[in-house]
């Protein structure tokens, strides 16, 4: 088998500010994030936002609660690129270690919802509650540090008011406490007792026969995000010829790659393997 362990998320975003440049080029929502993943430097560009961009994209956010938008727009200026990964922050000049970093990261990977998932009510989406309430110490420890101003006092009143967004707060920080340090490489131990691999008879779905393999047991930092099975040759072997599993007690839960993994590093847990 081959492992493959979630360490860190990477993100990179856009600042902007409130405010026309004179003689400023002009560059639309599209070309700013084009130009983020190009490594093309947009600042100093303005950039027009409406309100219906807010409320139509999945990837703009609104980081000041009760400040205004209307339908013609405002414009803003591009202030600066900033790019994610694990606890490090980086605009390309200064790199900043906080885990509220990570923690903001995940909040905006999580979902990918945008302002609002309600197109009629116009509400926030749970990620934009979430948002609200992670900017004032993201801003404390990383933001002020770039010259970004995020620091409102509106914002983290409203995420503690719904119980999906403190949630989504607490995976933040729960992630971040799993995810450890950035440039903290990977480390995988392989702890099975190759003595104690039993085949067994396994489970049949009502159509496919399976027999059970294991116990492995892996000792990791991280989460795992997907695992592989592979042949003599390493060759992947198809997901659908196999899953994974492991026990509480006497009841076996089942894992794929869809499914996702619920796995603990040192805690031991089995392939299996359709017969057919």
């Amino acid at each position: 088998m081959k492992n493959k362990l979630i360490r860190i998320i990477l993100m990179a975003f856009v600042i902007v500010s409130f405010g026309t440049i004179a003689f400023a080029r002009d560059i639309t929502i599209d070309e700013i994030f084009s130009n983020a993943q190009n490594s093309d430097n947009s600042v100093g560009d303005t950039l027009k936002i409406t309100f219906n961009d807010l409320v139509d994209r999945s990837d703009l956010y609104c980081i000041q609660r009760n400040s205004t938008l209307t339908s013609k727009g405002n414009n803003y200026l591009v202030v600066n690129y900033l790019q994610i990964v694990g606890d490090y922050s980086d605009d390309g000049t200064t790199k900043i270690h906080s885990p509220t970093n990570c923690r903001l990261a995940y909040i905006l990977n999580r979902y990918k919802e945008g302002y609002t998932n309600d197109p009629v009510n116009h509400s926030f989406s749970i990620t934009q509650r979430a948002l609200y309430g992670t900017l004032v110490p993201w801003w404390n420890n990383v933001g002020k540090k770039y010259g970004i101003n995020c620091n409102y006092a509106d914002n983290a009143e409203l995420s503690i008011q719904n119980d999906y967004s403190k949630a989504l707060m607490a995976e933040g920080e729960n992630y971040e406490k799993n995810v450890g340090e950035a440039n903290t490489p990977i480390q995988v131990k392989d702890n099975t007792n190759k003595n104690e691999i039993k085949t067994t008879q396994g489970y049949t779905d009502g159509i496919n026969s399976y027999v059970r393999v294991g116990p492995f047991n892996w000792e990791f930092n991280g989460i795992i995000d997907k695992l592989y099975a592979c042949d003599e040759n390493e060759a992947e072997i198809s997901t659908e010829k196999y899953c994974f599993s492991k026990f509480n007690g006497t009841e076996e839960t089942f894992y794929n790659n869809s499914t996702g993994y619920d796995f603990k590093s040192g805690e031991p847990f089995y392939v299996n393997i359709r017969t057919d």
